[in-house]
């Protein structure tokens, strides 16, 4: 499992997920098709209503944890979101 970080390079807003995918650029790819055509709520939307061109979205693995833990992955996401805190747009996990 992959903690990773969706962020916005020109304000530096940023999304904190888990994936177990092996490449990134998949989920980034889901992140940016469900934000355009609002195929469902997500946290991540904000991000791509605040840029100006969408290739200013980025995404970087912060952490590979050698479990997928579901429980596991959580706790370790809210810790990369409280480490973000005023950038973050999550809507859950917050502390």
């Amino acid at each position: 499992m992959k903690i990773y970080r969706l962020y916005n390079v020109e304000n530096d807003e940023c999304y904190i997920g888990q994936t177990t995918q092996e490449h990134l650029y998949t989920r980034k790819g889901q992140h940016k098709y469900s934000s355009i055509n609002n195929v469902k709520p997500c946290s991540s939307k904000k991000l791509y209503n605040n840029c100006n061109d969408v290739k200013n979205i980025k995404i970087e693995e912060l952490e590979e944890l050698s479990t997928n833990s579901k429980m596991l992955g959580e706790i370790r996401e809210r810790f990369w979101i409280n480490y973000y805190n005023d950038k973050c747009v999550n809507q859950k996990l917050r502390d």
